[in-house]
């Protein structure tokens, strides 16, 4: 009877690992194939916005992952690349400035 309980738990947990995992990842896919790569040089704003979502769903990945996987992912990247044309072609205060600081540095503390 345990044992029964153990498989079952153990299913439930692969089924909620690999949940977040398929959305993170379709959400990655359309933001990189079509999002990121149709933003114009001047959409600076709009850029920033969505390279800190790509880091934002590559930290979800990182939460639900273990292993040789979690240390493929390339969440500082994304949000390196949206600091560096943040503090080139941006001026403060503005709230994306604000909420990718604050993304950059919860991946830091916790990833």
């Amino acid at each position: 009877m345990a044992l029964r309980r153990s498989w079952r738990w153990c299913q439930h947990t692969e089924r909620i690992v690999k949940e977040p995992e398929a959305v993170c990842q379709d959400i990655l896919t359309l933001l990189n194939k079509f999002v990121i790569k149709n933003c114009t040089n001047s959409q600076y704003e709009s850029k920033v916005l969505y390279l800190k979502m790509k880091g934002d769903y590559y930290c979800y990945l990182a939460a639900v992952t273990t292993g040789e996987k979690r240390s493929s992912l390339v969440t500082e990247a994304s949000y390196k690349e949206a600091f560096e044309i943040n503090k080139e072609h941006m001026q403060p205060p503005r709230p994306n400035q604000l909420g990718l600081a604050l993304s950059f540095l919860v991946f830091y503390y916790e990833i």
